[in-house]
């Protein structure tokens, strides 16, 4: 059986691995090193990296001065530094601390200040507009009686009250 393996040098590793943690966040928890390595083995599967690689690489990825070091120049390149946390990085800080308060005014603050930064609540809903349309109805509305008249008497009616009813649409001013 004639296996290749793929050699890939250790800077480029990090590169990749760093490039990832980055696109994921780059929080501060095992599982981002981990889910890192994963996404990067299985867009490169010639590397053949295995659970044993996704762990190590999880193990060491914060302590790695190489790997911090590309990050860091990744932050910058992205116009993150000097700001600390990425906004990801805080949110799971202020979960951390909500999920640890003890008492319950102090969660409920949390939980609307993590609401408010996780971007759960909407900002500045639009101005609501109440139009009022006040419409004046002339009850100008001819009734026929209900027994027979006279046709030449019910079409002089009829167009009295259809001159009233164009008189009162068109307005005063007409």
């Amino acid at each position: 059986m004639n296996m290749q393996v793929a050699v890939i040098d250790r800077s480029e590793m990090i590169k990749l691995v760093a490039a990832e943690i980055a696109r994921l966040g780059a929080a501060r928890e095992q599982t981002t090193g981990y889910r890192a390595a994963m996404n990067v083995g299985k867009a490169h599967p010639e590397l053949n990296w295995d659970t044993g690689h996704y762990m190590i690489i999880s193990e060491i990825w914060q302590t790695d001065p190489e790997l911090q070091t590309e990050l860091e120049r990744l932050r910058e390149a992205r116009g993150e530094v000097g700001f600390g946390w990425t906004k990801r990085e805080y949110i799971e800080k202020l979960r951390a601390t909500v999920e640890a308060a003890r008492e319950d005014k102090d969660k409920i603050n949390g939980l609307r200040l993590f609401a408010d930064v996780a971007g759960f609540m909407p900002k500045d809903a639009p101005a609501q507009v109440n139009v009022t349309t006040n419409v004046g109805i002339a009850n100008n509305v001819m009734r026929l009686p209900p027994e027979p008249v006279d046709i030449d008497e019910w079409e002089t009616k009829t167009v009295r009250q259809q001159a009233k009813l164009i008189e009162h649409a068109s307005g005063p001013d007409a």
